[in-house]
């Protein structure tokens, strides 16, 4: 029955808890000759936790967000890409924070200089955007405290002097300490031409659209290897206007990089399907969605392409905030069924039972939980943060505030 555990607390008492072993058993019950409709039953996750959604540490599944970009690559059929020498480049200020190592001894002042060096050597003219870190829960703090793994420095109260003891990711993975640098990395960029901009947020929104608006006059490089980024470069991007392309920041020990002519995506997957690509993205997971366990997002991609129904759903999901709840809610659950290869109008309820009992039919183990649906009742909460998340990327709150030298 295995051995993770996770806990409930029963009035006000933690008790341990197996998740596996509660669904096996209360499968049991649900399916036995007394129970006169099974079928209601699986309405309910019969588990501590929605496992098709989250995993035993009770956080979003990890989303395979390179899936998609596999995937997209694979069907414009990318040959190499010759970029054009007089090219603006906008940088994604996260990715370049992790390019430039911290050697030891160093004060923050001296280091804050081996970035500068590293643009100076690599872009003539550039803009770079960094991330801001504002108090308050987010709905990335989940990535965020996966990406930490437990390892987060203490709180440095540090200046430019201060010679730098802390490793460098045990520093940064504190936001304090990393909304604080990047302040004192922007007064060391302030002697060059450079422009420096900070997002209220998470910077990609703001990294898109600057990209977009200098391509409207110049070649332009998007910096930066986030499916993210191309996602939202996929949406916004204008084919009519010059050349823009995506490139990863240059990393040692690695295969050649892949970059990305935009307006060759978008003019191979058509305005319609790049408008889709938020829904698809959000839906299967991203840094604030869960990725939905056995579901790739190649799946979902083909799904767009092949089926007008499917198109239909992730439409009605891009109408915007006027949209009626129940309405969103419902297209979340049959974009799932969809996904599922269930019938249209079919409820997910009714489909997990349904795959239960194939299951069992076909397989001599036990079913595991995370192997079937999950609820329609945990896929509505799934289903709104996929429309919030869609929402921020379409630019429902002004997230910028801009600093420039």
């Amino acid at each position: 029955t295995g051995t993770s555990r996770t806990s409930v607390v029963i009035n006000n008492e933690p008790l341990q808890v197996d998740p596996q072993l509660m669904f096996q058993r209360l499968s049991l019950i649900a399916t036995r000759e007394t129970c006169e409709n099974p079928a209601l039953l699986f309405k309910y996750e019969l588990c501590s936790h929605p496992p098709a959604l989250f995993d035993k540490s009770s956080l979003p599944r990890v989303a395979n967000k390179p899936a998609l970009a596999d995937e997209i690559w694979d069907l414009v059929k990318h040959e190499k890409t010759v970029l054009p020498t007089n090219v603006y480049h906008v940088i994604d200020g996260g990715a370049l924070l992790q390019r430039v190592p911290w050697p030891r001894g160093y004060t923050v002042a001296a280091i804050c200089k081996l970035y500068v060096d590293y643009v100076k050597q690599r872009y003539q003219h550039c803009t770079i955007v960094f991330d801001g870190y504002e108090e308050g829960p987010t709905t990335k703090d989940p990535t965020h405290q996966r990406r930490a793994g437990g390892s987060v420095g203490p709180v440095v109260n540090f200046t430019s002097q201060t010679v730098m003891k802390l490793k460098k990711d045990l520093f940064l993975n504190n936001t304090v300490n990393k909304q604080k640098f990047i302040n004192v990395l922007h007064d060391a960029f302030k002697r060059t031409d450079y422009t420096i901009l900070h997002a209220k947020g998470d910077a990609d929104v703001l990294i898109v659209k600057t990209a977009v608006e200098s391509a409207k006059t110049a070649d332009t490089i998007l910096v930066g290897d986030d499916t993210d980024l191309l996602i939202l470069l996929c949406y916004y991007a204008d084919i009519h206007s010059k050349d823009l392309y995506l490139k990863p920041e240059p990393r040692q020990k690695t295969k050649t990089p892949r970059t990305w002519d935009i307006k060759k995506v978008k003019n191979v997957l058509g305005e319609q399907i790049c408008g889709c690509l938020l829904f698809v993205h959000a839906l299967l997971g991203c840094d604030t969605t869960s990725r939905v366990h056995g579901i790739g997002k190649p799946a979902a991609l083909k799904k767009i392409l092949t089926s007008d129904y499917f198109r239909t759903l992730a439409q009605t999901m891009n109408r915007g905030p006027g949209t009626p709840k129940e309405e969103i809610i419902a297209a979340g659950e049959q974009a799932l069924v969809c996904l599922y290869n269930g019938k249209p109008g079919e409820s997910l309820d009714a489909l997990r039972y349904a795959r239960f009992q194939e299951k069992v039919a076909r397989s001599s183990k036990y079913v595991e939980a995370k192997n079937l649906p999950p609820t329609a009742a945990a896929m509505k909460y799934h289903t709104l943060r996929v429309f919030f998340q869609m929402e921020l990327w379409k630019g429902m709150q002004h997230n910028a505030k801009v600093k420039q030298r």
